[in-house]
């Protein structure tokens, strides 16, 4: 009987809001030798857009990874929101806790594509081979299928952190902070045409 040959690293894009909580997954993703971070777009939520790619330039820099594309997508929700403040109490305005200051860029820079130029391309570079790993709101997500529909169908698995199965949420009494931070654009979402 022939062996299988070992399956490679996942190649994953990061969708991020640069919180303590997206750092902490954004560190294991881009130092566990089975997943591969092609990508990262960065969205605001727990911190405003600005400071969420500070964060992410801080955790690439730290690992040792500038290699890795970061562009920048939505600076708010794309549609109401029951949410209207941030969770400074446990993200800081820094979305490190107050002690991203410890911690260099390293000098890094977004690149000049827009998150859904960058996710557009990535996806249709390599259909059917990318994981899409969403970390905070849905809205560079959804706009980006707004643009483009067919994102939905190149994209080989879609892992959202966010909604609460069987309980309340964590930042309102039936929702959770991703998904209250921009409901409409959860519902773009969770109806695009998943493959």
């Amino acid at each position: 009987m022939a062996e299988r040959p070992e399956p490679g690293p996942i190649p994953v894009i990061v969708d991020t809001d640069g919180g303590v909580d997206d750092a902490t997954a954004l560190w294991w993703a881009l130092t566990d030798p089975r997943v591969d971070v092609v990508g990262i777009l960065v969205t605001w939520g727990n911190v405003d857009l600005d400071m969420a790619a500070m964060t992410v330039f801080r955790v690439l820099a730290a690992a040792g990874r500038p290699d890795i594309p970061v562009a920048l997508g939505a600076d708010d929700a794309i549609g109401p929101t029951p949410l209207t403040g941030r969770a400074t109490f446990v993200h800081g305005v820094d979305g490190l806790g107050g002690h991203g200051h410890r911690w260099s860029t390293g000098g890094l820079t977004p690149v000049s594509e827009t998150a859904a130029q960058l996710l557009t391309r990535l996806t249709g570079e390599r259909p059917g081979e990318l994981v899409l790993l969403t970390l905070g709101p849905l809205s560079t997500t959804a706009a980006a299928l707004r643009d483009e529909p067919a994102i939905a169908e190149r994209v080989a698995d879609l892992v959202v952190m966010g909604g609460a199965v069987a309980r309340g949420g964590n930042a309102q009494p039936a929702g959770e902070a991703n998904v209250a931070h921009d409901p409409e654009a959860a519902a773009i979402v969770v109806g695009a045409g998943w493959r």
